[in-house]
């Protein structure tokens, strides 16, 4: 009896489906659906007028996370995808795809095949003075299908969460099969709801979090073919216009026991050099540890206990006295710390960071504490505004954070009451103007914080100057504005990035200029990490004496 009725199920549902997708001798025959051809000439010319300013997206060269894949509903066809360097629009390669189709797709949807990448950190905000999309195709006359793109968003963007919800398409049905490298132009205005309906049918470009490039089968071909993509750009009106003003104000010095060698002991010389060009403070980030040397006090007389035998260096020390015999400024960072990312919720972790904290501050007062090269506190534990691994973006977690920093703030201010800085890093895990809202909710609970230094994240390769920075810069400030702090910009002079493969090295100035003229459109407020890729006989250094010097 149940063997009959599960054949009486199935012989019921296939009718049911051969009714709604008209079945016929071929198994996967149904009505296919028909795509909407999007090119608007007009609106494509619009961009192109309009356009100033634009964001590499993606190179296609190779390193960047894409997920290459079928079609939920083309099990049969086939994808894979070679780097091109022979003959490419940007960078060192470009991303060629062969594909098959098969014509056997199992829904309605014609078959297709797809490359797609999703953001998360170091996100880019299309919502900034938006135009439109470009990218590079390479297309063969006998290639098969049509050229879908398809722009995923988060309509909700629930801070600590990431949904794709809505899906934006746009379609052009000949690029494909043009003989050679062709720039597409996509507008916004162009992408239309493919689906989801949870919000409005319209896309909001600083909500999308990735896209998707479909090549899809809609003459439904059993053949193959070949294509290659290279340069995918954000297309912005946002046109960068620096006045010659910036000046660096101070330079972070990140200490480690090379430093406690003769090579560096002249302090008095590299202070008069800083002087020299407008420069008269060094934030020292930490003045206990940091990482495999967590168990040095870079000054004399430390009451640190935690990491067991504890080494002295004397480098605070000698800085303290030239700095005080140069008459130059010193701000003190507190205990290399860090934060435990399993544990951003719980008040315990916080309360060890600050005990340690206080023990440092108090050897500093009680060491420096009446030198007139004394000029502020630093809280040197690091922090952002993202997700991933983990971060600080829910309620609970921001809440506690934010209550350390002010903790940390109170108790320094009390031994010395000099201003207290802090630098989080940009990580842009969130749309600019989020990640603007979130700092000034954290920031609103920090009363005693006087600076936040924003890492620019120039020196990784994670954020590009002319477009990302503009963006962020201009909700953050706000955000600091709003909340009584002053916002200030730490750029980065030095050069390591993942993708594209870059080992460290100083930046040249030529490579440094452009994000301190950025970031002197918000702020005069300007330091530089760090020293050690920014010192006397470097080029950075020597490029921006000769810029200071002719300044007006």
């Amino acid at each position: 009896m149940k063997k009959y009725i599960k054949y009486i199920i199935t012989l019921t549902a296939f009718f049911i489906a051969c009714f709604t997708y008209s079945c016929s001798d071929d198994d996967h025959s149904y009505q296919k659906v028909t795509l909407p051809d999007s090119v608007d000439k007009g609106a494509e010319e619009a961009v192109l007028q309009n356009a100033h300013d634009t964001r590499i997206l993606t190179t296609f060269d190779g390193c960047e996370a894409i997920a290459v894949q079928k079609g939920s509903n083309s099990p049969s066809t086939s994808i894979s995808t070679y780097n091109v360097a022979d003959d490419i629009k940007e960078g060192e390669a470009a991303m060629g795809i062969s594909y098959t189709f098969t014509a056997r797709s199992v829904s309605p949807e014609p078959e297709f095949v797809s490359i797609e990448h999703t953001w998360d950190n170091y996100r880019p905000d299309l919502g900034f003075e938006p135009l439109g999309l470009s990218v590079w195709i390479k297309g063969n006359p006998g290639n098969p299908g049509v050229f879908r793109m398809m722009l995923i968003q988060d309509d909700k963007m629930v801070p600590g969460m990431q949904t794709a919800n809505q899906y934006f398409q746009y379609v052009n049905k000949t690029v494909l099969q043009n003989d050679g490298w062709i720039k597409l132009v996509i507008p916004y205005s162009s992408f239309s709801l493919y689906k989801g309906f949870t919000g409005e049918d319209k896309i909001n470009p600083s909500r999308v979090i990735g896209y998707r490039i479909d090549i899809v089968n809609e003459k439904d071909e059993a053949k193959s073919g070949t294509v290659v993509f290279d340069d995918l750009q954000q297309v912005t009106s946002y046109q960068h216009n620096y006045t010659k003003k910036a000046k660096l104000s101070s330079i972070f010095i990140q200490l480690n026991a090379v430093y406690n060698t003769p090579e560096y002991n002249d302090w008095d010389t590299y202070f008069q050099e800083c002087k020299a060009v407008g420069i008269d403070t060094w934030i020292i980030q930490y003045s206990v540890g940091y990482g495999v040397e967590n168990n040095i006090s870079w000054y004399t007389g430390s009451t640190v206990g935690w990491n067991g035998g504890q080494t002295e260096y004397d480098i605070i020390d000698k800085m303290v006295a030239a700095a005080e015999r140069r008459n130059f400024k010193l701000i003190f960072g507190l205990n290399g710390g860090d934060y435990d990312n399993n544990k951003l919720g719980d008040k315990y972790m916080y309360d060890v960071l600050l005990a340690r904290n206080e023990v440092v501050a108090n050897d500093l007062f009680n060491k420096f504490g009446s030198s007139p090269a004394f000029a502020g506190w630093y809280i040197t534990e690091e922090f952002h505004d993202a997700k991933y691994p983990a971060g600080w973006q829910m309620e609970t977690e921001r809440k506690l954070l934010a209550q350390y920093l002010q903790r940390v703030a109170a108790y320094v201010k009390s031994l010395a009451d000099k201003p207290v800085l802090i630098a989080p890093a940009l990580w842009r895990g969130m749309p600019a103007d989020m990640c603007g809202q979130w700092f000034e909710d954290l920031l609103k609970d920090t009363h005693d914080i006087d600076y936040m230094y924003l890492q620019d994240l120039a020196g990784r390769c994670l954020v590009d100057v002319r477009v990302d920075l503009p963006n962020y810069y201009t909700h953050i400030k706000k955000a600091c504005e709003n909340a009584g702090v002053q916002f200030a910009v730490d750029i980065e002079s030095f050069l390591q990035c993942g993708c594209p493969d870059i080992p460290y090295r100083a930046k040249s100035w030529a490579e440094l200029e452009e994000q301190i003229a950025v970031a002197s459109q918000y702020t005069e407020y300007i330091t530089n990490f760090s020293w050690a890729t920014f010192k006397p006989g470097y080029d950075s250094f020597e490029g921006y004496r000769a810029y200071y010097n002719s300044l007006p």
